[in-house]
Formats: C-alpha cells, structure tokens, sequence
C-alpha cells in the first residue's frame, strides 16, 4: 500500500525565518508557505547605520525532499548618515531533506542547503553575487526541547574587494511553554543561515572574523495554516548590528 501524502501545514515542517537557523526538513510536494516579517529593525554597527526591512521567504515542495526557496529582504530603508531606499537582492535557494533516523537516546534529521544572492535589487543595496553552502540538522533533546543547527561556508566580498570564504554557525533551542506556544534562544557566529545580516570581516582584515549575535523570541502556531513568530538578538562583536529585531508570520498552502 502506498504512503499517504503528506498534509501541508504550518506546523511540520514550521517557518524557517522565525529564528537564524534553518530547519533540515522539507515542505510536502507541492506545499506552499509564504513567511514574512514585515517590522525587522537592525541597529548600527562600527560600519553600518540602522535599517528596516520587510522581509519575504518563499518555499515551494518540488518532491517531499526537495524544497524551492526565494528569498529578499525586501523593502529596504537605510538611516542617516546614508540614508537610502529601495529593495534588497533576490536569493535563489534550495533545500535537500538527507535523512532522518532515531535511536534510544538520540534522534537526527539531517538535510544540505545552498544559495545564491544576485544583483537583482535596488543598486544602492548591491552586494555582488554572494553564495552559502550549509548542512542544517535537527534534534529532539530530553524534555520536549527542539535543538536546531546549522553549519557551512558563505562567500563574500572583504574590504579590499576580494573573496572570502567565510564558515559560519546558527544555533536554537525551543520548547513549548502551553499548547502551540514555544520560547526559544538563538544565536549565530559570523552570519545568520539567510542573507539577513552584515556579515562579518566584509570591511575588516580576514584574521578578525569572528563575531557572534544571541538573542530569544517566540513562536506562536494560531491553526494549521497560520504561525506568528518575533525575536530579538544583540551582537557580541564590532560588525554585527548592535541588534535585529523582527515580527512577522508564516502562512502554509
């Protein structure tokens, strides 16, 4: 008898842009979900001032392992003294549901996502053509607490022009508190999983490539089609923005 298919919902495999890390899962075929968080405020760092966005993730099941993903950090406003407006660059994205397995006292899911951000958006907001490559797992940890990573390689652009190979790492634990209603921490050393940040050392020597942001958030699931999610994280380090604030919400087709 052949599996039945899989029910799109906004609960399994849940919103990616509620925190840094990735989830290893995938949507359903033919699943949709459409996250946005339209209220997202960066603080400034050593070399960038404060900045809105209104950010957009789309992601599309092409087989119940492979999912397709764009994503923009949209409507851009950047604050005095560079003041400009405009749109962030389209990412192309794909994510790969590897494998999961569970033993007695340790269970894994492990799947490999990589993108490409292109030079298509407001030139101001251009950063040249930038890419990732990252391994996201999860796990299910005693007392109903989720952990999430994700490790890989970005390449970008240092402040002599150059590229850079940059590793990076996002992290988060999340627990319900009442029924469909979860707290998590998270954090991220060098860049968040999703071209969401500076990264660190774009106008530093390579050799101080090392800054780290923590922070906390919710998530609230209001039905099965609909997710509310809001974090708010400090940087530890001189090129990541002081901090990043966001709201927003997925909604599963």
């Amino acid at each position: 008898m052949a599996p039945a298919p899989r029910v799109v919902t906004v609960r399994e495999p849940g919103p990616d842009l509620a925190n840094f890390p990735n989830s290893s899962y995938t949507l359903p075929e033919g699943g949709i979900y459409l996250e946005m968080s339209p209220f997202t405020l960066q603080g400034a760092s050593s070399d960038s001032v404060k900045q809105y966005n209104w950010e957009f993730l789309f992601r599309y099941g092409l087989t119940d392992d492979v999912e397709l993903r764009l994503f923009t950090q949209g409507l851009t406003v950047q604050g005095p003294p560079q003041s400009a407006t405009g749109f962030a660059p389209l990412t192309f994205d794909t994510k790969i549901h590897l494998y999961k397995d569970d033993f007695e006292y340790f269970n894994y899911s492990v799947g490999l996502e990589a993108y490409v951000q292109s030079t298509w958006g407001s030139p101001f907001f251009d950063n040249g053509t930038q890419g990732s490559l990252t391994i996201n797992a999860d796990h299910v940890l005693p007392w109903g607490i989720a952990f999430n990573w994700n490790f890989g390689f970005a390449s970008l652009k240092d402040f002599r022009g150059a590229e850079v190979i940059l590793p990076s790492f996002q992290w988060a634990f999340q627990r319900d508190v009442v029924e469909d209603f979860a707290l998590f921490i998270q954090g991220y050393v060098n860049a968040a999983a999703l071209p969401r940040t500076l990264h660190a050392g774009a106008v530093g020597p390579v050799k101080t490539l090392q800054e780290h942001a923590v922070g906390a958030g919710f998530q609230w699931t209001l039905n099965d089609r609909i997710a509310v999610f809001g974090s708010y994280s400090g940087a530890l380090g001189a090129y990541v923005p002081s901090y990043l604030g966001t709201m927003g919400l997925a909604v599963a087709f």
